[in-house]
């Protein structure tokens, strides 16, 4: 039968399932890496980086700030960082990482049209993005 757990229990658990999860990638990668760096919101949050931090006694845990690289700012460094590939041309992918079959160019560029008071016909572009080696795509809506 369901019984209801304490909020503090649930976010316990939740933060320790976090830092497991985490910690178990770079053990299991056998990088040697002695530092993990950690962005987005949860680089500000310290019970899960002392979490983090027990877990992986031998590595240096630490905020990506560390290297001067704001937490906030890192998906939007990686998003830039991918168009700028897609530009030139270069592969996007990593396949040790991804269990991709090869290195993929992901992205494409496709005009469309916008109607407006101002602009009757202009051309915009939207992006869409590849997903996979079986070339799937998903496109954001703008």
């Amino acid at each position: 039968m369901y019984r209801a757990w304490a909020a503090a229990d649930v976010q316990a658990t939740l933060a320790m399932l976090t830092a497991v999860t985490i910690a178990e990638r770079p053990a299991a990668g056998g990088s040697g890496k002695r530092e993990l760096y950690i962005c987005g919101g949860g680089a500000r949050n310290a019970h899960l980086m002392a979490l983090l931090q027990q877990q992986l006694p031998a590595q240096q845990v630490a905020s990506t700030q560390a290297l001067g690289v704001d937490p906030d700012w890192m998906e939007a460094m990686a998003f830039a960082w991918l168009a700028w590939r897609f530009e030139q041309r270069l592969a996007g992918n990593l396949p040790s990482v991804t269990g991709a079959k090869g290195e993929r160019i992901l992205g494409a560029l496709l005009p469309s049209l916008i109607r407006s008071r101002r602009m009757t016909r202009s051309r915009r572009w939207c992006w869409r993005g590849v997903v996979d080696d079986e070339a799937r795509t998903f496109q954001t809506s703008w």
